[in-house]
């Protein structure tokens, strides 16, 4: 056991020296994981919650569970791991898991009151209350929780090559590694697009 250990110490102090002596640093980029969820009333406003602080594979990794332990999951994520997620959109959530990943059938799994804006009312949202509802919880004040390098005010965004409205919707469209996907499905056009004139005329 003595004669591993040091060993063990012997090693780390090789790899050490090398590493001061010039070793060669190496970096990877890791690729951009999508998550397949399924289709169904709530899974905006899940996503737009969960994915900022969990990889949604999470979620379909999960055993299928009866609705009061998906409600009992998500009450514990908001109370013990405190996620910023209202009354509301817990509902929601808890209504979608359950239907989609529970143990009931989906006609007879309780349904929760509130739902994902649909198609025919996206224009009618301002920009402003459809950041709110699918970008706030990663980038509350223009921030960014996840890359906090990358925010949403002028400078950061345009080191980064987000220069215009257009710039934003294409990354809804076709975001990099820690942010969920919004395609036309979840995000119609014209709501993105008032997303994307409301970050870059808010945060300068």
């Amino acid at each position: 056991m003595k004669k591993t250990a040091v060993f063990a110490i012997l090693l780390a102090a090789s790899v050490s020296a090398n590493a001061k002596e010039g070793g060669t640093v190496r970096s990877i980029t890791l690729p951009v994981v999508e998550t397949t969820l399924a289709d169904g009333e709530g899974k905006v406003v899940m996503m737009a919650n969960c994915s900022s602080c969990h990889s949604l594979d999470y979620i379909v990794m999960q055993p299928k569970l009866p609705p009061d332990a998906w409600t009992g999951t998500v009450n514990k994520m908001r109370k013990v791991f405190g996620a910023e997620i209202s009354d509301a959109d817990a509902g929601v959530i808890a209504s979608y898991l359950a239907m989609n990943y529970g143990t009931e059938k989906k006609s007879t799994a309780v349904t929760a009151s509130g739902k994902d804006p649909t198609p025919g009312t996206a224009t009618k949202l301002s920009g402003e209350e459809s950041f709110k509802r699918y970008c706030v919880a990663c980038h509350a004040g223009g921030g960014n929780i996840i890359m906090p390098a990358k925010t949403l005010h002028r400078k950061d965004r345009e080191a980064n090559g987000v220069k215009t409205a257009a710039d934003v919707v294409r990354l809804l469209r076709n975001p990099g590694p820690g942010m969920p996907k919004f395609d036309e499905k979840s995000v119609p056009e014209a709501e993105a697009k008032a997303i994307a004139e409301y970050v870059i005329d808010a945060f300068k």
